[in-house]
């Protein structure tokens, strides 16, 4: 699932790069994460949290060696919990930072949407909108004969340029309202609703 979501943020942020929903999670407070490696250190481990990948990694192998001390792998988990912070909804537009501050730690990627949850989250209706969205401008611009590129926005090859022509921007305006995807405007109103629980 986790690559069908980050799969599903690079498709929809090429093809709506103001406008995509997306999720992100900080990196962990660091005197929290200083608190967790203490406890470890306490306890004769050693915790290597260089990054989210490591951290997971680390975690991993310990609950294979704890696995006959399932109270004292509780109480880890709990501590390795505290120094996390939140994981959010944002308008990519929302947060101009050339995706400094878009990816999602605790999964280890630079890009991220919930895509495949359609029961439990207004989100992913909105993600699965704006992916059909950005795949009927593709059949269109394919259709029209256009010198683009097949697939310029679901595909491995991206250029920018193509995406950015008058042809591929007036594709893009019509699948959007065809689809109902959100402006800029209401898409932060979205995030914030989907954040607030």
């Amino acid at each position: 699932m986790k690559t069908c979501s980050k799969t599903a943020a690079q498709v929809i942020t090429r093809a709506y790069p103001s406008c995509a929903l997306l999720r992100r999670h900080p990196e962990p407070n660091l005197s929290k994460l200083r608190d967790l490696e203490s406890f470890c250190s306490k306890h004769g481990l050693q915790l290597n949290a260089s990054s989210s990948s490591e951290l997971n990694q680390y975690l991993e192998r310990i609950r294979h060696e704890l696995k006959d001390d399932s109270v004292f792998f509780d109480v880890l988990m709990n501590y390795a919990t505290k120094p996390m912070q939140l994981a959010t909804y944002f308008c990519s537009r929302d947060v101009i930072d050339n995706g400094k501050d878009w990816g999602h730690y605790a999964l280890a990627v630079p890009l991220y949407t919930h895509f495949t949850s359609l029961l439990r989250r207004y989100a992913d209706i909105v993600v699965h909108r704006t992916l059909a969205a950005t795949l009927e401008a593709e059949v269109m611009l394919d259709l029209n004969e256009k010198k683009l590129a097949k697939r310029c926005f679901t595909g491995l090859r991206f250029n920018k340029e193509e995406v950015e022509s008058f042809d591929a921007q007036k594709a893009l305006a019509y699948a959007a309202m065809k689809y109902v995807v959100p402006g800029t405007d209401v898409l932060a109103d979205v995030a914030a609703f989907c954040n607030a629980g």
